[in-house]
């Protein structure tokens, strides 16, 4: 089992970052950048389109008036357009009801020049994090492990620990069980407190982007990916 520490980082700042390190599929230029990774467990997905014209030409601010379609078990789901922070990025508020796990989705984008992006992903499975409950107290440090049921169609679980006190400051884990030594780590917990623990279960199109830039987007570059994800809150003696 993996662990690591990071920063926080805001979910645009996130698709950046992602970009810099991609593999674009022929290296051929320009082509269109899009961004999708669905998380069921969470009411709001965001997506993002751009137009890179050149290797040494930035992402921009997003590409508007494009249509952005998930098509799933439930039928079809337009993402509307909106401005947040100078970007132009693509949502649905209403996920929680559409976005099963282990069901299959399909991508459709159709961008004002009328160029067409197609992909596919796999929700990962169900599960449920065992221990602790929402609501326990743990004493840190501690031989008591974050323990969970296992999901299907994941590569491996992310897991966020995040201090209500201050959300940025928080921290991060990989596990490819369902069982994580993470009370045990104090820098982990570095204060009393209450704190929020997401463990989420990361597909294979997410998994591919996020480490090795590897792209799933036919007609462009970029992700359409999937994680499912659980959370308690807790709160931490030291």
């Amino acid at each position: 089992m993996v662990f690591r520490m990071v920063r926080r980082v805001l979910p645009v700042l996130g698709i950046f970052l992602t970009f810099a390190g991609c593999r674009e599929e022929g290296g051929e230029y320009p082509f269109h950048y899009f961004w999708l990774i669905m998380d069921q467990g969470k009411q709001e997905q965001t997506a993002f389109l751009d137009f890179v014209e050149s290797r040494e030409d930035p992402l921009g601010p997003g590409v508007r008036g494009a249509q952005i379609q998930v098509l799933g078990p439930h039928g079809s789901v337009t993402f509307y357009e909106t401005a947040d922070s100078n970007f132009v990025l693509y949502k649905d508020t209403t996920a929680l009801s559409w976005l099963q796990p282990g069901a299959r989705y399909d991508l459709l984008v159709v961008t004002p020049s009328g160029d067409t992006l197609r992909s596919h992903t796999w929700v990962p499975g169900d599960f449920r994090i065992l221990y602790p409950e929402d609501g326990d107290t743990l004493q840190v440090p501690s031989t008591d492990s974050l323990v969970w049921t296992p999901s299907d169609s994941l590569i491996w679980y992310v897991i966020y620990i995040v201090p209500e006190a201050n959300p940025e400051n928080w921290s991060i884990a990989f596990a490819g069980d369902t069982l994580a030594p993470i009370f045990g780590s104090t820098p982990y917990f570095p204060d009393s407190g209450w704190y929020r623990i997401d463990v989420r279960a990361e597909n294979r199109d997410a998994y591919l982007w996020n480490n090795e830039g590897i792209s799933n987007i036919n007609g462009g570059v970029g992700v359409f990916g999937a994680t499912t994800s659980r959370a308690v809150r807790v709160y931490i003696g030291r």
